[in-house]
């Protein structure tokens, strides 16, 4: 009877470690689900408010030099917008919550330009369509964004979509962007043959 009385209670308790043991998965699923949503969020939030700085700013710096390439970072520490944690150790270029690479620059033309390299291990639906989401939202703002990749032919094909003043015709609209459009646009990405993935974003001035 004692016997029978221990093996029911080895039973019992492999039964308790069991179900701590599906509870402690599934929490830490949970876990990094919630860390998931929150970078998400994060990430956002964070290209939003770059976003509508850079807008607010561009007429203000206006145009840096009388020709070529130049790089806008330095004139956005001095108005103070760029968090100085956000900097890869250079002056010309920032990061994102997800470690992507993110350039100010002007070609003098009457614009301010954002490069935005995804790198391979962020290229996904979500960080995707927080972009997306975020420039169709400033439609009405920005001259055009592209994303261009590098195929198996060693050439750079583009997409484009243009804000509201150049849209039209041939040229697809921001605003027109579906949410069923999501993933074809974000599949330009996956087929990118050179690990990255390149955004070119335009705010005219």
């Amino acid at each position: 009877m004692k016997n029978n009385m221990i093996g029911r209670s080895m039973v019992e308790m492999l039964g308790v470690l069991a179900i701590v043991g599906v509870l402690s998965i599934g929490a830490l699923a949970g876990y990094h689900k919630a860390i998931s949503k929150y970078r998400l969020n994060k990430h956002k939030e964070q290209f939003s408010n770059i976003m509508l700085n850079v807008i607010d700013l561009a007429p203000k710096i206006g145009q840096v030099a009388d020709s070529g390439l130049s790089y806008l970072l330095p004139y956005y520490l001095a108005f103070n917008f760029i968090d100085s944690s956000m900097l890869i150790g250079s002056t010309t270029a920032i990061e994102d919550t997800f470690k992507n690479r993110i350039d100010f620059y002007t070609y003098n033309s009457g614009s301010h330009s954002i490069g935005y390299r995804l790198s391979e291990g962020t290229l996904n639906i979500e960080i995707c369509k927080n972009i997306l989401e975020v420039l169709q939202e400033l439609h009405s703002e920005l001259s055009y964004f592209s994303i261009q990749t590098k195929d198996t032919d060693g050439k750079y094909p583009a997409l484009f979509y243009f804000g509201d003043k150049d849209c039209g015709g041939a040229s697809k609209c921001i605003k027109d962007i579906k949410a069923k459009d999501y993933l074809k646009i974000c599949s330009t990405c996956k087929g990118s043959d050179g690990g990255h993935c390149d955004w070119f974003i335009d705010i005219p001035y």
